[in-house]
């Protein structure tokens, strides 16, 4: 059965590569790095005493080689024991962003995530959070996979456990990465600006992916 279900992600990898060599398709690698690239701009950026809130941080933050002198990193995930495993920050909240989270209005300079926002089953109520604690001034920069995308289909289609159980036995380094249930919730381009042009005049930088067939780098400010 593994052996199987490897062919199949094997097939299926083999064709993406055959329509992205003829006929120009566009893979998603680019946007991890375009994304990664952006993250790393905007700490850059940041002055002594600026606060980034890392949200869906879990296990690591990925950036802390990046993070200047000065700056603190509040990792902000609903997983406890995910947050327990990470040692690259110091301030860690365990809360659900689309709830009220105990930090004050207008408290961080840079909000980021990179691919949570699909596994957040209120995303309305998740932007109007977070932009109650981003400060006027400050920036979010987010990655979300789109719910278009052949995952976000099939994840939206298929028992999200059994699917789970068939990609680790399949990529078995996905285990620790693919672990929560994806909801998809109004993750589409229409939607995200949607609930930007509703949060007001304050600047916002978004990433938006999608998979396979159409991918588009969006920023408003």
């Amino acid at each position: 059965m593994r052996q199987l279900v490897a062919y199949f992600f094997e097939g299926n990898t083999k064709l993406s590569q055959f329509f992205e060599r003829n006929f120009n398709w566009g893979n998603d690698k680019y946007f991890w790095l375009k994304f990664d690239s952006m993250v790393r701009q905007r700490l850059h950026a940041l002055s002594p005493g600026s606060r980034v809130a890392d949200l869906g941080g879990g296990r690591r933050f990925l950036y802390a080689k990046d993070v200047p002198e000065g700056v603190d990193i509040w990792s902000i995930d609903i997983d406890q024991d995910e947050l327990d495993l990470n040692h690259d920050v110091k301030i860690k909240i365990c809360g659900d962003i689309s709830k009220t989270l105990p930090v004050d209005d207008n408290f961080f300079d840079l909000v980021i995530s990179r691919a949570l926002l699909e596994h957040v089953g209120n995303n309305r109520a998740a932007f109007k959070e977070m932009n109650r604690i981003l400060k006027p001034d400050g920036m979010m920069v987010h990655l979300i996979p789109t719910r278009n995308s052949t995952f976000g289909f099939a994840a939206r289609i298929f028992p999200f456990e059994k699917l789970k159980k068939l990609l680790h036995l399949a990529v078995p380094e996905a285990k620790g990465q693919v672990e929560f249930p994806i909801f998809y919730d109004n993750c589409t381009p229409k939607k995200i600006h949607d609930f930007l042009d509703d949060l007001g005049s304050k600047e916002r930088e978004v990433a938006l992916l999608h998979f396979n067939f159409e991918c588009s780098i969006n920023l408003q400010s």
